[in-house]
């Protein structure tokens, strides 16, 4: 994954994070990185309004300091459908952690763990 810097220009899929994920559900909503600087990143929306946000981490953006709402940035749908899929991948292997590694036996939990290392 790029950094916010090399995308500057380009189209990306920006998933809903904190209290805008009640908003956008699980939808994506495409846009074009404006400009990049050193705290904010400026995004136009839809080709129709242009939104400044606050760089949170390599590819998070905030709406504002204060609040927990913001976005996943990703360059590509492939992108956004992979974070999708290992959220729902990494939910079974809880799932199957939590209720089916009762009767494993001490070998086989070793190597379940190193996997996981």
């Amino acid at each position: 994954m790029n950094s916010l810097k090399q995308m500057q220009g380009k189209q990306v899929c920006l998933i809903p994070t904190g209290n805008l994920v009640h908003r956008w559900s699980d939808k994506f909503i495409t846009a074009e990185i404006i400009k990049v600087s050193r705290v904010f990143v400026t995004v136009k929306v839809h080709d129709l309004k242009t939104e400044k946000f606050r760089i949170n981490g390599v590819n998070s953006i905030t709406v504002n300091a204060d609040g927990n709402a913001g976005y996943l940035v990703y360059e590509t749908e492939q992108e956004v459908l992979d974070h999708h899929e290992a959220i729902v991948l990494r939910r079974q292997i809880q799932h199957q952690a939590e209720y089916k590694l009762d009767d494993v036996n001490i070998t086989n939990l070793r190597k379940v763990l190193e996997l996981l290392s």
